[in-house]
């Protein structure tokens, strides 16, 4: 997680995925950004073949499912019209808005002016 000036950016490698394999949630409750993804395993992959007298040698391909959950910073905006995402080639970018800073007690206080001393 990426903490920028007025957002957080959480990113993801998800190659070969899709945006209907990839689904975003947000528990606004206990600030909890989910992050899930799931390929699933397809037999007529390992039938393609080049011509008809190929057959596959090797075939290693991930299937399965990816589960991720960030808890969210405190200024974080854990409201869905606060968060943005994108997927971008395989790139999943979250981008979370962050509420402005709150004001210390002590900043709070109306500033000090000095008042000069005269010499009489």
């Amino acid at each position: 997680m990426i903490q920028k000036k007025d957002k957080y950016i959480v990113k993801a490698d998800l190659p070969g995925l899709s945006m209907k394999d990839v689904s975003v949630e947000v528990d606004e409750k206990n600030r909890i950004l989910h992050v899930t993804a799931k390929r699933e395993h397809r037999a007529e992959e390992q039938d393609e073949t080049v011509d008809k007298g190929a057959k596959w040698v090797a075939y290693e391909r991930f299937y399965g499912k990816m589960d991720r959950s960030f808890g969210l910073p405190e200024d974080a905006v854990a409201e869905k019209d606060a968060i943005n995402c994108r997927l971008v080639n395989g790139e999943l970018t979250v981008s979370i808005k962050r509420n402005p800073p709150q004001e210390e007690e002590a900043e709070k206080q109306a500033p000090r002016t000095k008042i000069p001393i005269m010499d009489h």
